[in-house]
C-alpha cells in the first residue's frame, strides 16, 4: 500500500512538511509528495481568474494522483478543496482508493458552492475527513441532513518542528498583534485599542473583510493589509501579547496560537471552540469572552506583569503545546486510522 500527499503550496513555501516527514518516518519508501505550483490559498483571493487556476490545479493534482496510486492505496490532500476534487475523481472513475481530505472546520452559515462535492465526499465510505476540533460529524450531519458515511478523525492543529520553541528576550516595546484572515472581530479590537489609547495595536487583515466591519481607525491601531506569511510571522514574533477576538464560536485562529508560543508570546482569543485545547488548566484566564472590560482588563494585567512572570507564564504554555501537540502524535492518529480502514499495514 502507498500513500501520496497532496500538498496545496509549492516545496519551497511549505510549512507543513512535517507530514510527509513524520510519515516518512514510520512506512519510510512508501510515501510521496505532489506539491501545487502555486500557493493555493493565496490564488483563490485574486478573484474569478485565481479561483478558475486553484480548480484546475486541484483537478490537475487529482489525476496525477490517481494515475501514480493503484487499488487500495491512500490519498491524503492537506486542503479540503483538494480533497473534494480527489474523491469526486476516484467515484467518477470507480477508483479504489482511500481518500483523507484534511483540515475540515465549522460547517459555513449558509449553503456553499461546494455543497454537492460535499455531500459525494461524506457519502462516500471511501473517505476518511480529518477536523482540528472534535464533534463536527454531528454539525456536518445537520449542516447537509444527511447522515455520513465517511469517518471522521480528530488531528489537532500541531507546532511547526521546523521553528524552535523560544524564550523570550526583554522587549522594549510592548505592543498587541493581532491577524488573521478568517472570523476575526475587527470592530471589536478597534473598541478595545480605543479603551487603551496608549498601547500600540498592530493588525494584519484582509482589506475587504476589514473594511467591512472597521469605519474608524483609531489614533494607536495600525493595519496592513495581505502581508506576505515571512512579514505576517515577524510582526507576531516581535509582539508581546497576541490578541485573537472572533466573531463567533466557528473554530479559528488555532495555528496563531501555536505559533505565538513557539515565538515565545502570550496569546489571549475568544473562548471559542478548539482553543481551549490549546492551554492548560492554570492558563484558562486567556480564553476569553467578548466583553470590552474583560479584555482590556486582561490586556492590562499582562502588560504590567514583571519580566520574570512574563517568561514563566510563556515557558509553561510552552511545555503544555510541546507534550500534547507535536507532529509525531499527529502523524500516528493518521496511522492508525488509515490501518484501521484497510484492515492492513502500509
Amino acid at each position: 500500500m502507498e500513500i501520496i500527499i497532496l500538498f496545496d503550496c509549492p516545496e519551497k513555501t511549505n510549512s507543513k512538511k512535517w507530514l510527509y516527514r513524520e510519515l516518512k518516518k514510520q512506512k519510510g519508501s512508501h510515501v510521496s509528495v505532489i506539491h501545487s505550483h502555486l500557493i493555493l490559498s493565496r490564488e483563490w483571493r485574486q478573484g474569478r481568474i485565481g479561483k478558475w487556476k486553484v480548480s484546475l490545479l486541484v483537478l490537475w493534482q487529482a489525476v496525477q494522483a490517481v494515475r501514480r496510486s493503484k487499488t487500495g492505496d491512500v490519498i491524503i490532500c492537506w486542503s479540503k478543496l483538494s480533497g473534494l476534487a480527489a474523491n469526486w475523481l476516484c467515484v467518477f472513475l470507480r477508483a479504489d482508493r482511500t481518500v483523507m481530505t484534511m483540515n475540515w472546520l465549522t460547517p459555513p452559515k449558509e449553503r456553499d458552492r461546494w455543497l454537492w462535492l460535499e455531500r459525494k465526499t461524506l457519502s462516500n465510505p471511501g473517505c476518511i475527513v480529518t477536523v482540528n476540533t472534535p464533534g463536527l460529524k454531528k454539525e456536518w450531519e445537520r449542516f447537509l441532513k444527511m447522515s455520513l458515511k465517511a469517518d471522521f478523525l480528530y488531528v489537532p492543529d500541531v507546532y511547526n518542528d521546523e521553528i524552535s520553541f523560544r524564550l523570550p528576550d526583554c522587549k522594549a516595546e510592548r505592543y498587541c498583534f493581532t491577524g488573521g484572515m478568517n472570523n476575526r472581530a475587527w470592530g471589536f479590537l478597534m473598541e478595545i485599542a480605543k479603551q487603551l489609547s496608549t498601547v500600540r495595536f498592530v493588525c494584519v487583515a484582509l482589506e475587504k473583510d476589514f473594511r467591512a466591519q472597521v469605519k474608524e481607525i483609531p489614533d494607536n491601531v495600525e493595519v496592513y493589509y495581505d502581508l506576505p506569511s515571512g512579514e505576517y510571522y515577524r510582526l507576531m514574533q516581535n509582539s508581546y501579547l497576541v490578541l485573537l477576538p472572533l466573531l463567533d464560536d466557528r473554530v479559528a485562529g488555532l495555528i496563531n496560537i501555536i505559533r505565538a508560543a513557539q515565538y515565545g508570546v502570550v496569546c489571549c482569543t475568544t473562548a471559542a471552540r478548539g482553543a481551549h485545547q490549546y492551554y492548560s488548566e492554570e492558563k484558562q484566564y486567556l480564553l476569553l469572552f467578548n466583553e470590552v472590560s474583560l479584555w482590556t482588563d486582561r490586556i492590562q494585567t499582562v502588560l504590567n506583569w514583571t519580566w520574570e512572570r512574563y517568561r514563566g507564564e510563556i515557558q509553561e504554555i510552552q511545555n503544555h503545546i510541546q507534550a500534547e501537540f507535536s507532529p509525531e502524535k499527529a502523524a500516528e492518529r493518521i496511522v492508525d486510522m488509515i490501518e484501521k480502514r484497510t484492515g492492513r499495514g502500509i
